[in-house]
C-alpha cells in the first residue's frame, strides 16, 4: 500500500485502502469527517457494496462522547448517482458492556452530505453516535436508497471504552 500524504492546506486524502487523512490545520473541504488516524477524531466507513467497511479509531469514551461517524457510500454509486434517502441507522453491541438500548446512542438526525472521497454532495450519510454507557464493542450500519433504486448498505465497527478503567 502507498499512503497519500496530507497536504499543508488540509485537503483531504483517500489511500487506495480508501482511508481519509485530514490535517490538523484548517481543511479546505466543508464539515470535515475522518477516519481517526490524526487529531480530528471523527470517522469515516468507506467501503464497497457487499462488503465491511473499515472499522473506527480510536474508542470513543463512555460516558457522554459523541462524534459524527459518516458512511460514504461513493464506491458504490455509479456516475450520476446519489443517495436520496436514509432507510436505517442501526447500532447493535456485538460484545462488552450490556446496552440495553443500542440504537439510541445515534444523536440527532441522519443528513445525506457530501463524501470526502469524491468531493460530491449526496454521495454519504453522517449522523452522531456516542454517550455509550461502558465497554463495548458495536456493530453500526447504514442502509440508504439511491436515485438509481438502489439501496447501498455499509457496516463498520466501533469500540468504546469507560475512562480511566485499565486494561
Amino acid at each position: 500500500m502507498t499512503e497519500t500524504r496530507v497536504t499543508d492546506t488540509g485537503a483531504a486524502r483517500v489511500t487506495d485502502t480508501g482511508l481519509i487523512l485530514v490535517t490538523d490545520a484548517a481543511p479546505v473541504v466543508t464539515d470535515p469527517l475522518f477516519v481517526a488516524l490524526g487529531p480530528r477524531l471523527d470517522f469515516i466507513a468507506l467501503g464497497r457494496i457487499g462488503m465491511r467497511a473499515n472499522n473506527l479509531r480510536p474508542a470513543i469514551a463512555a460516558g457522554g462522547e459523541t462524534r459524527p461517524v459518516t458512511f460514504d457510500f461513493s464506491l458504490q454509486l455509479a456516475p450520476g448517482v446519489v443517495v436520496t434517502s436514509i432507510d436505517a441507522m442501526l447500532a447493535a453491541v456485538l460484545w462488552g458492556d450490556a446496552d440495553a438500548t443500542p440504537d439510541a446512542r445515534w444523536q440527532g438526525s441522519a443528513a445525506i452530505v457530501a463524501s470526502l472521497r469524491d468531493g460530491i454532495a449526496g454521495h454519504a450519510v453522517a449522523q452522531q453516535f456516542g454517550n455509550v454507557p461502558g465497554a463495548s464493542r458495536y456493530l453500526l450500519q447504514c442502509q440508504a436508497t439511491a436515485s438509481d433504486g438502489s439501496h447501498p448498505w455499509l457496516e463498520t465497527e466501533l469500540s468504546s471504552y469507560v475512562p480511566g478503567a485499565g486494561p
